[in-house]
């Protein structure tokens, strides 16, 4: 593991009380949670209290959106696929 964050989660760990291993997991569990919720259709805006806001960037949903159709156009994709797809990407922009 980085021993960048071995240390951070030893800071912690000290400035906190809480074991290092604690740490080490709430920290993961956080963000394997918040990219699970952004990759979750509904995942639009992902907020952790007290630390920040989370979205997806217009530009991905864009590009999301170019190869989607490139492999609709390509014949890689079926038209009732493609339809499901871009309205998941339209959702996540809005």
């Amino acid at each position: 593991m980085d021993q960048t964050l071995l240390g951070l989660y030893k800071l912690i760990a000290e400035d906190s009380g809480i074991d290092e291993r604690h740490v080490e997991h709430i920290i993961k569990y956080v963000f394997h949670d918040t990219r699970r919720e952004i990759a979750n259709a509904k995942g639009l805006n992902v907020l952790i209290h007290g630390f920040v806001n989370f979205q997806i960037p217009k530009g991905r949903i864009k590009k999301a959106k170019e190869i989607v159709m490139d492999s609709y156009n390509k014949g890689k994709m079926t038209n009732s696929t493609m339809k499901k797809a871009i309205k998941r990407l339209d959702d996540k922009e809005r």
